[in-house]
């Protein structure tokens, strides 16, 4: 424990080497902002979805009160555990779903099983979609750029998920308890508006925890850290101000001389240069920034004859493609 709260920054500003402005702690180890940030998520969902279907309707303020914080409550449980993989979308889904059976009427152990059930479902099928939906940074951009957010295309992928999986799940137990195939429809149909929100929880938290883990913003799909290259510069100097990215002459890792020519005749290439730009490629790499690759016209011993095929087998690579008279991005 430290005893005073300057030896708190103190301490905090030499973890984060120095510059605390820009360093972050990715694994929430002081202050859980991951968890506390997708607690509130789930917490926010959940109870907006038990308002919208009138479950805190028509009671006094303390009962109000009571089961709203029982909706908040379990909804930020689901929403934390979902940072947790496979087992946490699931133990979250059933939380919740159990929890909102009951605050929408379940009085049975049977009932609230079911609702137990669906939300497992809903909350392991959600959760996978909405994580697979999150990891792609998004593809065709029209009229500027502005890559999806994983968050935004987790809660979608998260919330088709999940209703599909409150629809196995409610069919499921509805047959086991019934025998009858309509009301297995019909048990089907109610898991399925259930599970959707559940899902969405599961796989909005879980693109949050994806792109959070591949070094990309949650919020706006961009790459936390990341370069263009390709040619001619001015053309790789202007990608760059657009995709908000650095280029070899505003690199935060190492920056081309001012004083050091590319080349030293016509069709000379300087040495020098070759092994500056040979350099810069491999410490790019080293220090696990994205690269946006927008090609160039002709070659050039520095693109083709260095960049290209040092990339080429870094994972962290994506093609652009750029049309002036749409305005239109391809990224690939």
């Amino acid at each position: 424990m430290l005893e005073c709260w300057w030896c708190f920054w103190l301490y905090w500003y030499t973890y984060a080497l120095n510059n605390p402005l820009i360093y972050t702690d990715p694994d929430g180890e002081w202050f859980v902002i991951d968890d506390l940030i997708a607690a509130a998520v789930g917490g926010l969902v959940n109870l907006g979805v038990n308002i919208f279907n009138g479950n805190l309707s028509d009671m006094g303020f303390w009962e109000t009160l009571g089961k709203g914080a029982a909706a908040f409550g379990a909804g930020a449980g689901a929403g934390t555990l979902a940072l947790y993989g496979p087992g946490g979308w699931a133990a979250g889904g059933a939380i919740t779903g159990g929890t909102n059976a009951w605050l929408g009427g379940a009085t049975t152990f049977g009932d609230i099983a079911m609702g137990t059930g669906v939300g497992a479902f809903s909350g392991i099928i959600g959760g996978a979609v909405g994580q697979y939906a999150a990891k792609g940074l998004g593809s065709v951009v029209i009229n500027g750029f502005n890559i999806t957010s994983p968050v935004t295309k987790g809660v979608i992928g998260g919330a088709i998920g999940g209703a599909a999986g409150g629809y196995a799940g409610g069919f499921t137990g509805g047959l086991l308890m019934t025998g009858d195939f309509s009301e297995a429809h019909q048990a089907g149909m109610s898991g399925m508006i259930t599970g959707a929100p559940i899902g969405g929880v599961a796989g909005g938290v879980g693109g949050y925890a994806a792109a959070k883990k591949a070094g990309i913003n949650p919020w706006t799909g961009r790459p936390d850290n990341s370069v263009v290259i390709g040619g001619p510069q001015k053309r790789v100097d202007q990608f760059g101000k657009l995709l908000d990215s650095e280029t070899i002459n505003d690199n935060s890792l190492y920056n081309w001389h001012e004083d050091m020519p590319a080349y030293l005749g016509k069709d000379s290439p300087n040495p020098n240069a070759l092994e500056f730009n040979q350099f810069w490629i491999e410490q790019t790499i080293k220090a696990e920034f994205y690269i946006y690759d927008i090609g160039r016209s002709g070659y050039s011993p520095f693109y083709h004859g260095v960049e290209l095929p040092t990339i080429q087998n870094y994972g962290r690579v994506y093609k652009v493609t750029y049309f002036s008279t749409i305005r239109t991005w391809f990224i690939y």
